[in-house]
């Protein structure tokens, strides 16, 4: 991905977790934000200039299988386990 370490499902989730978590909270305050993190994309992402292809001209159609195995596990740990305080359903054009 564009965004992430790979494409690897189990990894993109325990990174956006690392970095929602620390991103989020300062060393010093674990009580409140320190900034508001935001994930994103809880269903497919059109690209954004990809070898000259842009959102504008791309139709990301995903199998509900590639969905569950793909794009869910990563956006769940991110909420769930990285506790988010934001989020992105899709793109809006």
């Amino acid at each position: 991905g564009q965004e992430t370490p790979g494409e690897d499902p189990t990894l993109n989730g325990v990174y956006a977790t690392e970095f929602v978590t620390h991103f989020q909270q300062g060393p010093e305050d674990k009580k409140h934000l320190r900034a508001s993190a935001c994930c994103k994309h809880f269903e497919e992402y059109s690209l954004e200039d990809a070898e000259g292809v842009d959102r504008f001209h791309f139709d990301a159609i995903v199998s509900l299988q590639d969905m569950q195995d793909s794009y869910r596990p990563a956006f769940e740990a991110c909420v769930s386990m990285g506790h988010a305080s934001g989020l992105m359903s899709v793109h809006q054009y």
